[in-house]
């Protein structure tokens, strides 16, 4: 992304515009990302869209969440259950 989206993106947030735009949630990490965001073009806001091909999104996607899964149970003793549960990818959720 560059800087000058960058700054835009900031400058949304902070004048408040930002907080006011219909969001999305991308399939399986629950991030909510803006559908519009003033001044930036919408395409580079979610990130398959950045993708030609939307299934090698997906499959790329899926292997990622999965690497986050496996690495996590290394960190799961002493985390609390709220975190565990809410807090990593949900690999029933990908489209």
């Amino acid at each position: 992304m560059s800087l000058k989206d960058t700054r835009q993106i900031l400058d949304n947030i902070h004048d408040g515009s930002l907080e006011k735009e219909e969001y999305e949630v991308v399939p399986g990490f629950n991030f909510h990302v803006p559908k519009a965001c003033k001044g930036v073009d919408p395409v580079i806001l979610n990130p398959i869209n950045a993708w030609e091909h939307k299934s090698i999104f997906t499959l790329t996607s899926k292997k990622l969440a999965g690497q986050f899964v496996d690495n996590f149970e290394k960190y799961a003793d002493g985390t609390p259950e709220h975190v565990i549960v809410n807090g990593g990818p949900d690999m029933n959720k990908f489209i």
